[in-house]
């Protein structure tokens, strides 16, 4: 209750240097990163007696790490359109 009033967890500490260096160190957006994610991810299957709820959250982990290199969107409909398209891919 006491940090209600701060948007962002780098603003409750005046060391905002430290969020700033942790954010730049563990995200990762370059094409050679992008490449072997996606790499990993298409080599994907359901192992022998792994359920679909397993399977589907092994696939969730790298989505999410790919969602990192995705562009960021200015105009709204661009954003909704995007995601659009990407959950079509998601899907096939």
């Amino acid at each position: 209750m006491h940090f209600s009033c701060f948007d962002l967890a780098k603003d409750v500490t005046p060391r905002t240097v430290a969020w700033d260096f942790l954010a730049s160190r563990y995200t990762f957006a370059d094409l050679a990163h992008q490449y072997q994610l996606l790499s990993t991810f298409n080599r994907l299957c359901q192992e022998s007696g792994q359920s679909i709820d397993e399977f589907h959250s092994q696939m969730s982990y790298y989505w999410g790490l790919l969602i990192v290199s995705e562009p960021k969107w200015h105009c709204h409909e661009d954003h909704k359109l995007f995601t659009t398209y990407r959950d079509k891919l998601r899907l096939i």
